[in-house]
């Protein structure tokens, strides 16, 4: 199972099958990138509608593209192979029916859900569970009225959020470290106050 659709993973499965998980932007963005590289790419979605949750744009690129198909009201069930991966088992949603088919590598591109649970209610968030911090958090719920917050703080002065649990944030490695720097910084300016 794989995450992102870097050079390294598409190394890893080149010239075979590939199922990706998902209908959304990232998903249909993997999907373009590894058709260059793979002999099929799978897109696999669970509605029966890839336009609802992608770009027109890109739905019509992967609607051109011979080396992806596209695989609307099917889910993965399961996966198969001796030392590796070798298959998958998809599930026809209409139907019900089961089918196994080779596979070198599955993506998953379903979306996040924060792990931010464990904060209390004091801290703001938006409508999908990520932090807000600096100009995103609401003058209504900031405590502090001589400083609005720092770009990385939360609506609890003091406490920063970096990198994927952060609303607005890009959710790639690289801008994780980012923030990791920023704060840093944003802790420097905390206690020279």
């Amino acid at each position: 199972m794989y995450y992102a659709a870097t050079q390294m993973e598409a190394a890893l499965c080149r010239d075979q099958a590939v199922h990706i998980i998902g209908a959304g932007n990232s998903a249909g963005q993997a999907a373009m990138y590894l058709s260059r590289f793979t002999e099929k790419v799978n897109l696999v979605v669970r509605g029966d509608d890839l336009n609802s949750s992608m770009s027109k744009y890109l739905s019509e690129r992967i609607a051109a593209n011979p080396r992806i198909r596209i695989r609307l009201g099917c889910e993965l069930r399961s996966v198969g192979g001796e030392r590796s991966l070798e298959s998958v088992t998809l599930e026809d949603n209409v139907h019900r029916k089961r089918h196994e088919e080779a596979s070198r590598g599955v993506f998953v591109f379903i979306g996040a859900v924060p792990a931010t649970q464990f904060l209390g209610p004091e801290v703001a968030r938006d409508p999908y569970g990520f932090l807000l911090t600096g100009s995103d958090v609401p003058d209504a719920l900031w405590p502090m009225g001589e400083r609005g917050p720092l770009p990385l703080e939360t609506s609890l002065p003091g406490l920063l959020a970096a990198g994927d649990c952060r609303a607005g944030s890009t959710k790639r490695v690289a801008f994780a470290v980012g923030d990791g720097a920023l704060a840093a910084t944003c802790l420097d300016e905390l206690f020279d106050q």
